[in-house]
């Protein structure tokens, strides 16, 4: 048994399409931790931080990304925001970490049009501050990406991100 590989990356930049993709090549499971905790909460994402605020909604994450780290043969794809909290990074650091990578304008051109379910996003209006938004917050966020094991560009080719990930996970 194998220890969780955790997909980190910023919002849009694939990691639950690879996600259930690798988890099939692997016959792993799968978890978005996203979708996790609004099975568990039953609430949205974008609800629960707009009840309850964005803290309150990082030691929730803390605590669902807990309860699932423990398991083995399994991919969990992360919330972008997921690997910048300290308790956080210690939990993915025992497991194997790849970083989807995005370039601004791909990143901008897919969450542009879903960014109403993306409580960061929600409000910003037009591409050109989304596209500031995203490279500002990447540029917060690079040194949580680059500690990644394995660093993949996504540039929308599946097959060949996964092929990437078989290969540098030796199998």
């Amino acid at each position: 048994m194998r220890k969780p590989i955790y997909l980190l990356g910023f919002m849009g930049s694939g990691k639950s399409v690879v996600g259930k993709r690798l988890s099939c090549s692997l016959a792993y499971n799968y978890i978005d931790l996203d979708q996790f905790i609004e099975s568990k909460e039953g609430n949205s994402i974008s609800t629960i931080f707009a009840t309850q605020g964005e803290k309150y909604f990082r030691d929730l994450e803390h605590s669902y990304l807990l309860e699932i780290s423990n398991k083995r043969n399994i991919i969990i794809s992360l919330g972008g925001g997921t690997p910048c909290f300290s308790k956080n990074r210690r939990i993915i650091a025992k497991g194997t970490t790849v970083y989807l990578k995005g370039s601004i304008a791909s990143l901008t051109d897919r969450l542009f049009a879903e960014r109403q379910k993306r409580p960061l996003i929600q409000d910003i209006s037009s591409k050109k501050p989304l596209a500031n938004f995203i490279s500002d917050l990447l540029r917060k966020r690079k040194i949580y990406y680059q500690s990644a094991e394995i660093k993949v560009w996504n540039r929308g080719d599946i097959d060949k991100v996964i092929d990437i990930i078989l290969k540098k996970l030796s199998l």
